[in-house]
């Protein structure tokens, strides 16, 4: 009776790679980049409001903020939005 054959290393290394980009592009399912423009930023709370083109609001923190100078009301942005927040914010161009 033949036993059934084994998966060489190669295509247990394929198969693992595959699992691996499934998961991250899952990982970042909902997430799209956006462009917009700052609404209202307050340096009290360190927190802001984007208008994105499509007319969504979008709450970002300061955390959030990637760009060398701070955030400044009608700034144009661009960001990574999911459930009304956004990450990775930074100046547009």
């Amino acid at each position: 009776m033949k036993s059934a054959p084994t998966k060489s290393f190669t295509r247990f290394y394929a198969d693992a790679l595959a699992i691996k980009s499934f998961a991250a592009r899952f990982r970042d399912f909902g997430k799209a980049t956006m462009r917009g423009t700052i609404l209202a930023y307050s340096t009290s709370v360190n927190a802001g409001v984007i208008v994105c083109d499509e007319e969504n609001t979008f709450d970002f923190r300061e955390l959030d903020w990637m760009g060398k100078l701070a955030p400044a009301a009608r700034q144009r942005v661009e960001f990574e939005g999911a459930s009304r927040t956004a990450t990775k914010v930074r100046a547009e161009g």
